[in-house]
């Protein structure tokens, strides 16, 4: 096996670890007073550690393993509330490691949570409005979700639970990447 192939297989096996391990620390899901269907979990911490440490597409990787798991294992929502957790949390997790890859620095992580904190609020409007939520409407009531029913939820439960675990996910990553900082250099494959 040449060199490029162990560095490969070496990578895919550490994605899937941190996919599986996301996994479980997203069962540990909280309930904060919005939606039932919207829980707070702390996975979206591993998916930015793996993105700091193995790219950007890493971390994207390590949210599809973990949403593809729970679909496969303990879905209750017909794989609704995982497709939701997936495009929010590449929304969060692309922007953020991006910028970190291009400023690697303690302020390059700032500005890159600050930005994919942003973008994942957005998007999570954007995708409830249009896809998620006409999609969990019709999973639990045959009516169709009115146009002010949509906006309502959005203003009143989507857009303050996701500035709310934005602000949350991105302090705890921060505090991660400072005490993890050190064995950094057993995750890293390649340097920049």
């Amino acid at each position: 096996m040449n060199q490029k192939n162990i560095v490969r297989t070496k990578l895919l096996t550490r994605i899937s670890m941190l996919g599986a391990l996301s996994f479980v620390i997203m069962l540990a899901e909280l309930y904060i007073g919005f939606a039932e269907f919207l829980k707070l979990d702390f996975s979206d911490i591993i998916a930015m550690i793996g993105g700091i440490t193995m790219g950007p597409l890493a971390a994207v990787g390590i949210q599809f393993i973990k949403n593809l798991l729970k679909v496969v294992i303990i879905s209750r929502t017909a794989g609704i509330g995982e497709l939701a957790n997936l495009i929010v949390g590449v929304a969060y997790v692309l922007p953020a490691t991006l910028i970190y890859h291009k400023v690697k620095s303690n302020k390059g992580l700032v500005t890159g949570l600050i930005f994919g904190s942003l973008t994942m609020i957005i998007i999570a409007c954007i995708a409830n409005f249009f896809l998620l939520l006409p999609a969990y409407w019709s999973f639990i009531s045959q009516e169709t979700m009115t146009l002010d029913a949509k906006w309502l939820y959005i203003k009143a439960i989507i857009l303050p639970f996701n500035f709310i675990k934005a602000i949350l996910i991105s302090i705890l990553t921060f505090i991660m990447h400072i005490a993890l900082k050190p064995l950094y250099k057993y995750l890293i494959l390649i340097k920049s």
